[in-house]
């Protein structure tokens, strides 16, 4: 499914956003029970669900490439690793309009089982493709975990990075990385960290679950944002600290020229955020997301979702057994490839 405005051409994106994406095949989809600890999107089945997987994810790879996005797909290399339908955990590119001869890093992940998804005709692949790399799993064995652009949200044109402290990005893995990636940019990148929190008080686990950065906007949900120190607060039921945290937050958005959307808590749940913007093979914009990010946007947010829908085109696919048995969506399943 995809809705397009025919009324306009879709507009032209810089290349802070990529043309290619790397996905997947997930021909051994379950439930890991590792990740099961720390994300409150899945749900627990104990059969194995890779045929209504694949049918989601054939979905997704046609759809991208209806629209001309080019895709490369791989498959699952092995058995355990059943959360290889995430592939934009444990890698990252980026380009040479942010370091010359662009820069391919890997990242420490939690889950034993997801260090597995690494595929080495990936690795090999990219660290071919770009002149600088970065090796930053040896933080595993510290117990220091980063995954990628599950828990970094780069903001290219406004030399930004912001990241969701959780189980699954630390502050000493935050460090190593924001000091060797601005060691090798043109240009410095600001680091804006904070924590947020569903309605239990349980730190969300990954940043592209409440937030995305798009080309002409931010979206976000701000009422779970909150920048004091770790368990020092429940910005759920402190008024005051909630107040600051929202001041602070405004504070930081208003820099940007890009427009701010703000998400409500049943868009969170429905994966509204995890959304990736790109460009195709002849640099128009298109907006990935899934059916229920996109119906959750429809029902709460419409008016927003009509201007973004003016600015680009919107690739809209059903991966509701994905979401529910990997806890996941569309941006979890396709790394960029700049």
């Amino acid at each position: 499914v995809s809705t397009t405005n025919d009324s306009k051409q879709a507009s032209s994106l810089s290349k802070h956003f990529a043309e290619m994406v790397i996905l997947i095949r997930p021909t051994n989809f379950c439930t890991n029970l590792e990740t099961l600890e720390d994300n409150k999107y899945m749900v627990h089945k104990e059969d194995e669900h890779s045929k209504a997987a694949e049918e989601e994810f054939d979905r997704l790879v046609h759809n991208l490439n209806s629209h001309q996005v080019t895709t490369l797909v791989f498959h699952q290399t092995h058995i355990q690793a059943t959360d290889s339908v995430f592939p934009n955990n444990w890698f990252s590119t980026h380009n040479s309009e942010v370091v010359e001869g662009g820069l391919f890093i890997l990242y420490p992940m939690k889950s034993k089982l997801r260090r597995l998804e690494r595929n080495p005709l990936i690795i090999d692949l990219l660290k071919k493709r770009y002149k600088h790399f970065i090796d930053l799993t040896y933080l595993e064995e510290q117990g220091e975990y980063l995954e990628s652009t599950g828990s970094l949200i780069f903001n290219y044109e406004e030399k930004t990075v912001y990241c969701s402290v959780s189980e699954r990005a630390s502050d000493k893995a935050l460090d190593v990385f924001i000091e060797k990636f601005n060691a090798v940019l043109t240009e410095k990148f600001e680091l804006i960290r904070f924590r947020s929190y569903d309605k239990e008080n349980t730190l969300i686990y990954h940043t592209n679950c409440m937030m995305s950065v798009l080309d002409k906007y931010i979206l976000l949900c701000k009422e779970i944002v909150c920048f004091c120190s770790s368990g020092s607060c429940n910005i759920n039921s402190n008024s005051e600290c909630r107040k600051n945290c929202e001041e602070k937050l405004n504070s930081i958005l208003s820099k940007s020229k890009k427009e701010v959307v703000n998400l409500s808590y049943d868009e969170l749940l429905g994966f509204s955020a995890n959304c990736l913007n790109v460009r195709n093979s002849v640099n128009e914009s298109k907006l990935i997301i899934s059916k229920s990010g996109y119906l959750a946007m429809q029902k709460k947010n419409s008016e927003a979702l009509a201007k973004i829908e003016r600015d680009c085109d919107v690739i809209v696919t059903d991966l509701s057994n994905i979401e529910k048995i990997g806890g996941g969506s569309a941006r979890c399943m396709v790394a960029e490839v700049f």
